[in-house]
């Protein structure tokens, strides 16, 4: 049934699809086929299935072995999940399992990676289930003092073994007539996840447009009753064994935490109408790890999710924790779900119980439910004012040693590493959702004012960062932060100071003693010396996009410091992998340094550096020849140090150190050398290109006349038609302008592209601005052509 492997006419044997997809999973495959077909019903089904996987993967966990505690694989994974029960477990090969088990999830890229999760009885009745579809021709049935098994062989356990009393067995290993280890199976249990026991080799294969056909079958076996029924009766077990029901992919996720005596609900309103009606059969955090599992199936069972939150949580919100509460919230949320009245009442609930709740986490966490409100748009004044309550008391007792500590208090920003595990964030992907609600900055507002004097600097700076770029602009907190930061601005470490004059540049919120304080600050020796790559680009920016730009002896400071810094970057050859790869002696006891060592410049803080030297119109000839000597031996690299030593970063970035090389070609000689280089990787990322990123390539492209590469420009063509015929040419009119010049300066595009140029934002441009339009592009070309004449 695994079909790993297909013959091809003339091309001989490969991989199927369902062999590639086993293929990474580092087993054997019949186990890979086990945590794959698991992993189609539910995140929790999937993690017991990779502990199961594990642990056969491995020698024997306790101590005795079979002799003395059977041959039930229960007990070892009772050992598994609660050892200090089991006195006699080999703890090294624990640690292994849930070791290898971790590795599995990684694998799989499961968002919360948990081993050893203890499950119900519910739960365990279903694990006979994992063991029949890896080994479905060792499915046994008692006869004559053994079990026959469905490959015609007959097995046998030891007279005091406990497992002789059941009628059915689930086998992994048989060596002759002698069992080595099973699991006790039900009939009916397997039936409902598409086995049929009477021929478990045709079981239901999960998740493979493929076998369509074999869906098909094995629903028309069960509906006409040759199933777990027939088979249950064949054994003897006529009026016990419930009807056997039509298989129901949406109520998989569902169906394993039914009890015996539910397990003949065949519809979605039985079983909720059953939960409602037995609230000790369902314990709270059974709901939770069921709404989890329907919010991360593939595609997500809204309908369940909703109906057991409405029709079963919230009117037992009060047997909850804040922990269970926090996360039927963020499973909600992660949702299509709209119930805003669900979510109030649950806010209600939660506000007296924040106390309960760490600031981070996987588990219910600060973060976690402050982001499941801001996604649903929900703004209790209750939870509010807690959570308030609660910022303002970490951020007082916060005492960092650098800015980058405060991330751990500021709970109200999402973007943290654990929100994979609570949030509807893909992996390496943006969250929508990035910071906390308008309603709870006000309120945070309002009280930081009040205790101002009893936070610290540092965290000062950081929590003004989560304002910033929250979209939140609050003057009179600003007003107040730089008059309680600036008197102790020495105090700050060097990313806070950049920060500091950093969140008022981006934020639009004008605050000239604060740009003088900082200016100051950097110039100082020491100061200066122990600016990173990252503080010269952030403070360069900051200055150039608040206007700031009448202060020529800063703006020196940091070109002669950055060009020292990126001499050092190609000795020391930082550009194979920026992270933490910079050395320099005054980095020795920097808390933010790892072995004295910084992270380097790479296309963003590059790009940021040089965006901040063209608004300032500062040129640096030699730090532009060192800037296109370092980012052309970076693009380069191979692509393992390129891109997965982030090196490149994204597009932004990438677009902005280009553009910025290109704006001062000057009697330096252009920048094809580096264009050629980049040309390749854009290619690869073209169709991630935004507009605005566009533009900036464009630009690069067209101040060096660099048209040679015809595959690059028919790339650049139906980017931009793509962009312009999709609506997602979304410009300001300067950008506007220099883009047609761009085009027009490479000869690409056509009449279409043209007409649709002349429509985009005429509507918000100006006669004056229209006007500069058709000059500005022209100007840029004789200016260029004036400079090669001169030179």
């Amino acid at each position: 049934r695994l079909r790993e492997m297909e013959e091809k006419p003339k091309e001989g044997w490969s991989l199927t699809q369902r062999g590639t997809k086993l293929a990474q999973f580092p087993l054997h495959p019949r186990l890979s086929h086990m945590i794959y077909q698991a992993r189609e019903v539910s995140d929790s089904f999937f993690r017991d299935a990779c502990d199961l996987a594990a642990m056969l993967e491995e020698k024997e966990l306790l101590k005795g072995g079979r002799v003395r505690h059977g041959v039930d694989l229960e007990a070892r994974l009772d050992a598994l999940q609660r050892p200090n029960l089991f006195p006699s477990v080999y703890h090294a090969t624990r640690e292994r399992v849930l070791l290898a088990s971790k590795q599995l999830q990684n694998i799989a890229k499961l968002k919360r990676v948990i081993t050893a999760r203890e499950q119900d009885l519910a739960e365990r009745k279903a694990l006979s289930v994992l063991v029949a579809w890896a080994y479905p021709e060792l499915i046994g049935t008692a006869s004559r003092g053994g079990f026959q098994l469905e490959n015609g062989s007959f097995g046998k356990l030891d007279n005091r073994d406990a497992l002789n009393k059941s009628k059915h067995l689930a086998i992994t290993t048989l060596t002759g007539p002698k069992i080595f280890w099973a699991l006790p199976a039900d009939p009916v249990v397997l039936s409902r996840y598409g086995i049929d026991i009477k021929d478990p080799r045709k079981h239901l294969v999960l998740g493979l447009e493929e076998e369509e056909g074999q869906t098909e079958e094995v629903e028309a076996q069960v509906e006409e009753g040759e199933g777990a029924e027939a088979v249950a009766a064949e054994a003897g077990a006529e009026a016990e064994v419930a009807a056997p029901v039509a298989f129901d992919h949406e109520l998989l996720a569902v169906r394993r935490y039914l009890g015996e005596e539910f397990q003949a609900l065949d519809s979605l309103d039985g079983i909720i109408e059953a939960m409602a009606g037995a609230p000790d059969k369902f314990e709270p955090k059974v709901l939770v790890s069921l709404l989890w599992d329907a919010a991360r199936t593939d595609p997500i069972s809204t309908e369940v999710v909703r109906r057991v939150f409405e029709e079963v949580v919230q009117p037992r919100l009060a047997d909850f924790s804040g922990d269970q509460l926090c996360q039927v919230a963020c499973a909600v949320a992660g949702t299509e779900v709209d119930s805003n009245n669900g979510l109030c009442d649950l806010a209600e609930a939660i506000a007296p119980k924040l106390d309960e709740l760490p600031l981070d986490g996987e588990d219910g966490n600060l973060s976690a439910l402050t982001w499941a409100m801001s996604a649903k748009g929900v703004q209790s004044e209750a939870l509010t004012e807690r959570l308030a309550e609660r910022a303002i008391k970490e951020l007082v007792a916060f005492e960092p040693k650098v800015l980058s500590d405060v991330r751990e208090v500021c709970f109200w920003a999402f973007l943290r590493e654990s929100a994979d595990a609570w949030s509807n964030r893909e992996r390496f992907q943006r969250m929508d959702v990035q910071f906390a609600y308008q309603g709870f900055y006000t309120k945070l507002g309002e009280r930081v004012i009040e205790r101002l004097a009893d936070i610290n600097p540092i965290t000062c700076v950081y929590m003004m960062w989560t304002f910033s770029k929250g979209g939140v602009g609050d003057d009179a907190l600003f007003a107040a932060i730089a008059d309680r930061v600036g008197k102790a601005v020495q105090s700050l470490d060097r990313c806070g100071l950049t920060m500091f004059c950093w969140n008022y540049a981006f934020a639009q919120i004008e605050n000239d003693r604060v740009y003088k304080i900082c200016s100051k600050d950097t110039l100082r020796k020491a100061r200066m010396a122990e600016m990173a790559p990252r503080d010269v680009s952030g403070v360069a920016w900051a200055y150039a996009k608040a206007g700031k730009i009448e202060d020529g002896k800063l703006i020196r400071g940091l070109s002669k410091h950055a060009l020292g810094l990126l001499e050092d970057g190609i000795k020391q050859k930082c550009y194979r992998g920026p992270t933490k790869s910079l050395y320099r002696p005054v980095y020795e006891g920097d808390n933010s340094a790892v072995d004295a060592m910084v992270d380097s410049f790479d296309c963003m803080s590059l790009g940021d550096l040089l965006e901040g030297l063209v608004l300032w119109q500062h040129e640096d000839a030699e730090l532009m020849r060192v800037a296109k000597e370092y980012v052309a031996l970076g693009l380069r690299q191979p692509q393992k140090f390129r891109v997965n030593r982030q090196f490149v970063r994204n597009t932004g970035g990438f677009g902005r150190t280009l553009r910025g090389l290109a704006y001062y070609p000057g009697d330096h000689g252009g920048c094809r050398e580096v264009l050629e280089a980049a040309a390749p990787l854009l290619m690869e990322r073209m169709r991630s290109v935004r507009a605005r990123d566009l533009v900036n390539f464009l630009f690069a492209w067209a101040m060096n006349k660099a048209n040679e590469d015809m595959w690059l420009m028919l790339a650049f063509n139906d980017r931009i038609r793509y962009l312009l015929f999709e609506g997602k040419m979304d410009l300001e009119p300067k950008d506007v302008r220099t883009l047609k010049w761009a085009i027009a300066e490479l000869q690409i595009g056509d009449d279409d592209v043209r007409r649709k140029l002349a429509e985009l934002n005429a509507h918000d441009a100006s006669p004056e601005e229209l006007e500069e339009g058709e000059t500005e592009g022209d100007e840029k070309g004789a200016e260029k052509e004036e400079e090669k004449e001169e030179k």
